[in-house]
């Protein structure tokens, strides 16, 4: 397959996980009180633009993983240090993690042959 070929399907495997990243925020977001007025977009940071806390995050992670059907996605390793304080990240940078774990996987799957 071409390199060009090959980085356009990256690019829509990466964009379609974009647009269903934030569809989710869009729903969870509505059952939070914590007066962002959104829509969130790539650029915006999970804990200073949109609000969300530590227990946030928890519920993020779930809604995720059963969206996505992959179990455990292990996002607690992009949200929170080793010492337990929560990073905050850029929607952006939560599905390039994304991105990575699922073409991880698929190339694992393949090896494997399954």
């Amino acid at each position: 397959m071409p390199v060009q070929e090959e980085q356009d399907i990256a690019l829509i495997k990466r964009a379609t996980i974009l647009g269903d990243v934030l569809r989710l925020l869009a729903e969870i977001m509505s059952d939070w009180d914590n007066g962002f007025a959104g829509p969130a977009t790539q650029d915006s940071f999970l804990v200073q633009d949109i609000g969300c806390t530590s227990g946030d995050l928890v519920p993020l992670e779930i809604a995720l993983e059963d969206h996505f059907k992959t179990r455990p996605l292990n996002c607690h390793e992009l949200f929170v240090k080793p010492d337990g304080r929560v990073v905050d990240v850029k929607v952006s940078e939560l599905v390039d993690f994304l991105y990575t774990r699922f073409a991880n996987r698929q190339r694992s799957s393949m090896a494997a042959g399954d």
